[in-house]
């Protein structure tokens, strides 16, 4: 049997690359979104390679996805943070292989196909730490842009996450199961199938770098 939504409602999905939960960087990242209200604060650490889409058929979407998943994408670089400038954005930089980008590409391809399902492929090249996209509060995040903001949190992150490739990245396929709206509020997410440690990567945390 099939897992629908509600009443055979479609629910929102959306297609993740994750750092070992364990790892220094996961860790690290975590905190820094939690000391700073911003709109990446609503999310634990990630990068993202789709936008949310609607499927009332998630165990069909976690079958095309894992069917496009191969058995070793390849490593992920992670470098420090930088501050994105054509639109105020605070993130770590990631390169992937390109086997990440074939891989969404085919699973928007057969979603499309499939189930008529739009999927939006991601950039796949960086972790959010702060930005602005909320319906309120555009003109404070400007003046504090202005202001230096961000060049102040840039300083922060690069002497307090721990940046590491040797940790392990896995492919998670989620449901967005309620929005966040208040202040600090995250949206919350249920995992739908995971794919542990696509890259291979021997799972050596910084601290064990050091």
């Amino acid at each position: 049997m099939s897992n629908r939504g509600v009443s055979g409602t479609s629910v929102e999905l959306i297609v993740y690359s994750e750092p070992n939960a364990d790892s220094t960087l996961t860790k690290s990242v975590n905190a820094f979104l939690q000391r700073h209200c911003t709109t990446a604060s609503r999310y634990e650490c990630h990068c993202s390679l789709t936008g949310f889409f609607f499927s009332d058929d998630t165990a069909q979407a976690a079958d095309v996805l894992g069917d496009c998943v191969p058995g070793d994408l390849g490593a992920v670089h992670v470098k420090h943070g930088l501050i994105a400038k054509e639109t105020p954005h605070l993130l770590l930089p990631v390169q992937v292989p390109r086997p990440y980008y074939a891989a969404i590409e085919l699973f928007a391809h057969k979603m499309a196909s499939q189930q008529n399902v739009q999927v939006r492929p991601k950039r796949i090249d960086h972790i959010s730490l702060a930005y602005h996209d909320e319906p309120h509060g555009q003109q404070e995040w400007d003046n504090a842009v202005r202001d230096g903001y961000l060049h102040t949190l840039q300083h922060e992150a690069l002497t307090t996450i721990q940046v590491s490739d040797q940790i392990g990245w896995d492919i998670v396929l989620l449901e967005r199961t309620s929005k966040g709206t208040g202040q600090g509020e995250m949206h919350r997410f249920r995992t739908i199938r995971r794919w542990n440690n696509v890259d291979h990567t021997p799972l050596i945390d910084a601290k064990k770098l050091n």
